[in-house]
C-alpha cells in the first residue's frame, strides 16, 4: 500500500509498504508478521513529469497532426486550380492521383482512374516512349525535355498536348508528377498558320513572277525607247541610263558615276545650270551635248524629281530627245515661212522703194538742167538724201527679216521690235484702207528673247491682220507688262474667226486661204517660236467684229513655261 510518512524534521514523503504474515498451518493461526517500507518520493516525481511530457507531446502531436491537414488541404487545392492537368503516378506508372483540372479537361474522374496506369490515357504510338521518359525521371538519370504527345479524352477525342514529367518524393516514395497542357488551339492556329504561310509564299512567288516580268517589261521599254532616259543622284552622277546613249558614242558603263554636267558642251555647265537642276520640280529645257566624237546635238531635256516613301529627294529622272534633225527641219520651216511672208510684202515694198526713187530721178532730171538756184538745188539734195535713207532703210530691214539667223536670245525693247515690224508693212495699210492705232507701253523692261524671232511671229500676225480686214478696218496694236509678263495685243475689226474653225488654226498647213495665197504654217510656226521662249498665244474672235490675238513672254527666263539655257 501506498502512503504518507512524516520525516524527525518534519517533511512528507511517499512511501510503499509491502506487509508479510506467517501462518502456522499446524496450530492454524498466525505465529508472526513482517512489515518493509519503500521511499517512492523520486518514483512519483519522474512519473509526474513523464505524465506532463507525454500531455505535452500529445499536445504538440495534435497541433502538429492539424498543420500537415491544413498543410495538405492547402496544397491539394493548388494541386487542384493548377491551369494544367496533372497525374501523379508512381514508379510503375499507375496513377494515384489527379486534379481537378484534369476532370475538366480529360474527363477522367480521379476515382475512376486512380490505380490505372498511365498508358490507358495515352495513344498508343507513344506508349514505348513514355515508358522510357518515365523510367528516366524517376531514376533522375536525365531531365525530360517538354515533349509533344496526342493523349485520349475520356469520351475517346484524340487531344494533343504539351507533357512535362518531373521527379517528387525521396527513397522508396518516389512518383513523377505528369503535367498535361492542351495545344489544341495553338495546333488548329498553327495549321491556319501554316496554310496562311504556305498561301502568302505562293502570292509572293506569284507577285515576285509579275514584278520581274514587269521589271523585264519596263526593262525592254527603257533600253528600246527612242531617247535618251537616265537617273541622277542627288551629286547629279549617272546612276543609271539607257543603251540609247550609244547613238552619241557612249557606253552606259562609261557614264555611271560621272557628273552629268560632264556631257554638256562648255557653255552649257554654268552656274545657272547647276541651280536649275537643284531646283526639285519638273523641268524641260534645251541644252547641248556633245558626242563621244566631239559633235554638238542640240538636245530637249524633261525632267522629275525622284522621292523615296517620306517624301526625300533622292534625285532626277530624266528624259533626253536628240532635236538637232528637228531644229533643222524646224529651221527650214521657218525660213520657208519667212521667205512666204517676204514674197507677201515684196508687191508694196518694191512700191514703197519705187515712190522715193522716182523723186530722186525728178530732182536728178531737174538738177542736170541748171536752171535752179542754189536754195533750190539744195532742197532737192536734202530730198534726195532723205528718199535714199528711206530705201536704204526700207532694203535693209527686208533683207535682214529675211535672212537665216542663229538663235540668240538677248535682252530687248518689245517696242523697238514692233516698229521694225511696222516699217515693213506700213504700205499696206493705205491700199486697204487701214488705219493703224498704236499704244505703246512706256518705260518697259527689256525682256530676253530671240529679236529676229520674235518680228517673224509679230509679221505674221500684222499680215494675218491686214489679211482680214479686206473692206478696211482698224489695227490696233499695244504692249504692256502684267504681273513679269510682256503682253503684245494685235487687233483687227476683220471678219473674225468662225468657232467651228478656231481650234485648227495653229495646226500645221491648215488655211482658209484660195490655194496659193498662204502656206498654212505661219501660225503654226508662230507658236512654236513662241513657246520656245516659254511663253504662249492667246486668241480672242468673234465673227463680224474682228480678232485679237495675245502674245505672252516672259520678262525673266526664270518664269518660262519651257526652259532653254543658252
Amino acid at each position: 500500500m501506498e502512503t504518507v510518512f512524516l520525516t524527525k524534521g518534519g517533511h512528507s514523503i511517499d512511501v510503499e509498504i509491502h506487509a508479510t504474515a506467517l501462518i502456522d498451518q499446524e496450530r492454524g493461526g498466525l505465529v508472526h508478521s513482517r512489515a518493509f517500507v519503500r521511499d517512492v518520493t523520486d518514483r512519483r516525481q519522474l512519473e509526474q513529469r513523464v505524465q506532463e511530457y507525454t500531455t505535452e507531446l500529445e499536445e504538440a502531436v495534435s497541433e502538429r497532426t492539424q498543420q500537415l491537414v491544413a498543410s495538405q488541404a492547402r496544397y491539394k487545392a493548388l494541386f487542384d486550380l493548377v491551369v494544367d492537368s496533372v497525374f501523379m503516378v508512381n514508379a510503375n506508372g499507375m496513377i494515384v492521383a489527379v486534379n481537378k483540372r484534369e476532370e475538366q479537361a480529360l474527363g477522367y474522374a480521379e476515382a475512376k482512374v486512380v490505380g490505372r496506369s498511365l498508358l490507358e490515357v495515352v495513344l498508343a504510338s507513344y506508349h514505348d516512349a513514355l515508358r522510357g521518359w518515365l523510367s528516366d525521371t524517376i531514376s533522375g538519370q536525365r531531365k525530360i525535355p517538354t515533349q509533344e504527345i496526342v493523349v485520349l479524352h475520356a469520351d475517346g477525342l484524340e487531344t494533343p498536348v504539351e507533357m512535362d514529367l518531373i521527379r517528387v518524393g525521396v527513397a522508396d516514395q518516389l512518383s513523377v508528377m505528369v503535367q498535361l497542357r492542351d495545344i489544341t488551339d495553338r495546333k488548329r492556329l498553327e495549321r491556319q498558320l501554316d496554310a496562311y504561310r504556305e498561301e502568302l509564299e505562293d502570292k509572293v512567288r506569284e507577285r515576285t513572277r509579275e514584278i520581274e516580268e514587269t521589271k523585264q517589261y519596263l526593262e525592254s521599254l527603257l533600253e528600246n525607247a527612242n531617247d535618251v532616259i537616265y537617273t541622277l543622284d542627288t551629286e547629279q552622277r549617272f546612276t543609271y541610263v539607257n543603251s540609247k546613249i550609244e547613238a552619241w558614242g557612249y557606253r552606259k558603263e562609261d557614264l555611271l558615276g560621272r557628273p552629268y554636267l560632264a556631257l554638256l558642251s562648255k557653255r552649257h555647265r554654268g552656274k545657272r545650270l547647276k541651280s536649275t537642276l537643284d531646283i526639285e520640280v519638273k523641268q524641260v529645257y534645251e541644252v547641248e551635248v556633245v558626242t563621244r566624237m566631239g559633235e554638238p546635238r542640240a538636245v530637249m531635256i524633261s525632267v522629275s524629281p525622284l522621292h523615296d516613301a517620306e517624301g526625300g529627294f533622292l534625285g532626277l529622272m530624266g528624259i533626253a530627245r536628240d532635236m538637232t534633225e528637228t531644229k533643222k527641219l524646224e529651221q527650214q520651216i521657218r525660213n520657208s515661212e519667212k521667205l512666204a511672208s517676204v514674197g507677201r510684202l515684196a508687191a508694196g515694198v518694191a512700191h514703197e522703194i519705187n515712190n522715193p526713187l522716182g523723186g530722186i530721178l525728178n530732182c536728178l532730171y531737174n538738177l542736170r538742167k541748171g536752171t535752179l538756184s542754189p536754195t533750190r538745188q539744195e532742197e532737192y539734195r536734202v530730198s534726195m538724201e532723205d528718199g535714199v535713207r528711206r530705201v536704204q532703210k526700207i532694203v535693209r530691214q527686208l533683207l535682214d527679216f529675211s535672212q537665216q539667223h542663229v538663235p540668240e536670245f538677248a535682252l530687248t525693247d518689245i517696242n523697238h521690235v514692233v516698229d521694225r515690224v511696222l516699217v515693213l508693212t506700213t504700205h499696206l495699210f493705205s491700199p486697204k484702207r487701214i488705219v493703224l492705232e498704236t499704244g505703246f507701253g512706256q518705260g518697259l523692261p527689256n525682256i530676253m528673247v530671240d529679236r529676229h524671232m520674235i518680228e517673224q511671229v509679230l509679221m505674221n500676225l500684222v499680215l494675218n491682220a491686214v489679211h482680214a480686214m479686206t473692206e478696211g478696218g482698224t489695227l490696233t496694236i499695244r504692249t504692256s507688262v502684267v504681273e513679269g509678263i510682256c503682253v503684245v495685243e494685235v487687233c483687227d475689226t476683220g471678219s473674225g474667226i468662225p468657232p467651228a474653225v478656231l481650234p485648227r488654226i495653229f495646226d500645221p498647213f491648215f488655211t482658209t486661204n484660195r490655194e496659193g495665197e498662204g502656206t498654212g504654217l505661219g501660225l503654226s510656226v508662230s507658236l512654236g517660236i513662241v513657246e520656245r521662249h516659254g511663253g504662249k498665244i492667246l486668241v480672242d474672235s468673234e465673227v463680224g467684229k474682228g480678232t485679237t490675238f495675245t502674245l505672252c513672254l516672259p520678262v525673266s527666263r526664270e518664269r518660262s513655261l519651257v526652259e532653254r539655257v543658252s
